[in-house]
C-alpha cells in the first residue's frame, strides 16, 4: 500500500490527495507515493488549520513551537503591563509613605539666650566654625556692636524637643585665640529633633578664620573692615550670598566657596591681599555663579596676581568687574553647550593695559551646560 510523502499515512491507490493531511499525491499524472514511498517518512513538520473538515496545509519549515510562542505575546505583554503598573503604584505609595513618616513638621520653640564675648575678652585671632544641617546662617560685621561677638539662635523642635535641650554656641579663649563653634549634630536618635537659624554679629577689625558648612539652608555673609586668615564655605542645598568691603586677605587664605545645589553670589569691594598671589576657588555643581568686583584702592603689595577659578556644571557664570587703571585683567573661558559673551566676542579677553601694569586679575571660567557673561570696565 502506498504512503503519503508528506505525513506518512496510508493512502488508497490512485488517490490524488491524502485524506489525513490533504497533500497532493499525483505529480505529472503519476502516483508518486506508490513508486517512491513504501514506508512512512517525512522531513518537514506540517502546520494545520484547526478545522478538521477543511484540513488545509500551510507549507512552512518553521517549527510549531515558534507559532505557539507568538500566540503567547499578548498574554506576556498584558502581564508585563500589569507588573509595571503595580511597581509604579507601589513606588508612588512608598514615596508618600516615606515622606509622611520621615519628613515631620517642626514647631517653632523660640530663641535661645544670646551668646556674647566682650571686646576685652576676645583674642587676637578668632576662629569661627559653624555646621548647621537644616537652617540658614547669617554672619555680619556690626560697627555699632558693644561686644566683640553676639550669637542668636532660633530653634524649631520635633515631638518632645524642648528649648532647654537645644544645641548652643560654644566659646573659649586660650592663649589669645578665641574659638566660636556650633554644631547641629544630634546623636541620641535617628532623627534630629531640632533645626536652627543662626545669626552671628561681630565687631570690626578682627582677625578671622571662618569655616562654615550648611546642608539645607542659605548662607548670608556681610563683612567689612576685617582680616581673613581662612575662608572656607560649603553648602549642599542652599545658596550663598557673600559681600565683602575693605577686607584684608591674610597670608594663609586662599578662599574656597563650594555649593552643590544653589547659587553663589559674591560681591567684593576694595579687597587687599598680604601675599603676592592668591586663588579664589568657586565651584557650583547645579547653580549659577554671580561675581561682582570693584577695585579702586591700590593693593598693599607691589606686585599681585589675583586668580578666580570659577566652575559650574549646570549654571551660568556672570562676572562684572570695575577696575581702576592701575589694574589689568584677563579672562579665559570654556563652555561645552553654552554661549560666551566676552568683550571682543572671543573665548579669551585681555584688557588694553594687560602686561603694562603690575596688578592683575586672572579669571578662569568653565561651565558644562551654561552661558558665560564677562563685563569689564575701567
Amino acid at each position: 500500500m502506498p504512503y503519503c510523502t508528506n505525513c506518512g499515512a496510508s493512502v488508497q491507490e490512485g488517490s490524488i490527495f491524502c485524506e489525513m493531511c490533504g497533500f497532493k499525491q499525483i505529480l505529472d499524472g503519476k502516483n508518486v507515493s506508490s513508486n517512491l514511498n513504501t514506508s512512512p517518512s517525512y522531513s518537514k513538520t506540517p502546520i494545520f488549520v484547526s478545522d478538521r473538515k477543511h484540513r488545509v496545509r500551510r507549507t512552512s519549515t518553521v517549527p510549531r513551537s515558534h507559532y505557539r510562542r507568538k500566540s503567547m505575546k499578548p498574554v506576556f505583554a498584558a502581564f508585563l503591563f500589569i507588573t509595571i503598573m503595580l511597581v509604579a503604584f507601589g513606588g508612588v505609595f512608598g514615596i508618600i509613605y516615606f515622606f509622611s513618616t520621615h519628613n515631620p513638621t517642626y514647631e517653632y520653640l523660640g530663641e535661645l539666650p544670646s551668646a556674647m564675648i566682650e571686646k576685652d575678652k576676645i583674642g587676637d585671632y578668632v576662629f569661627i566654625q559653624l555646621e548647621n544641617s537644616v537652617g540658614s546662617i547669617s554672619l555680619t560685621t556690626d560697627s555699632s556692636l558693644d561686644s566683640a561677638f553676639q550669637g542668636h539662635i532660633q530653634v524649631w523642635g520635633l515631638g518632645d524637643a524642648t528649648l532647654s535641650n537645644a544645641n548652643r554656641f560654644e566659646t573659649s579663649t586660650i592663649d589669645n585665640y578665641t574659638t566660636i563653634t556650633f554644631s547641629s549634630s544630634w546623636y541620641d536618635s535617628a532623627t534630629n529633633p531640632y533645626t536652627y537659624e543662626l545669626e552671628l554679629l561681630i565687631s570690626e577689625a578682627l582677625n578671622l578664620e571662618l569655616s562654615i558648612v550648611t546642608s539645607t539652608g542659605d548662607l548670608y555673609i556681610d563683612l567689612w573692615n576685617e582680616t581673613l586668615e581662612m575662608f572656607k564655605i560649603s553648602t549642599s542645598t542652599g545658596s550663598q550670598y557673600i559681600s565683602m568691603d575693605n577686607i584684608i586677605i591674610g597670608g594663609g587664605a586662599n578662599p574656597s566657596l563650594l555649593c552643590s545645589v544653589g547659587e553663589i553670589n559674591l560681591d567684593l569691594t576694595n579687597i587687599s591681599y598680604l601675599l603676592p598671589s592668591n586663588t579664589w576657588t568657586i565651584d557650583s555643581s547645579t547653580g549659577a555663579v554671580n561675581v561682582e568686583i570693584v577695585q579702586t584702592n591700590l593693593d598693599i603689595n607691589i606686585s599681585t596676581t589675583r586668580t578666580f577659578d570659577i566652575d559650574t556644571s549646570l549654571g551660568d557664570i556672570t562676572v562684572d568687574i570695575f577696575l581702576s587703571e592701575d589694574y589689568s585683567c584677563r579672562a579665559v573661558v570654556d563652555t561645552s553647550l553654552g554661549s560666551v559673551n566676552l568683550p571682543g566676542n572671543g573665548e579669551e579677553y585681555t584688557s588694553a593695559n594687560y602686561g603694562s601694569v603690575i596688578w592683575v586679575f586672572q579669571f578662569n571660567l568653565d561651565t558644562s551646560i551654561g552661558d558665560i557673561y564677562f563685563h569689564h570696565e575701567s
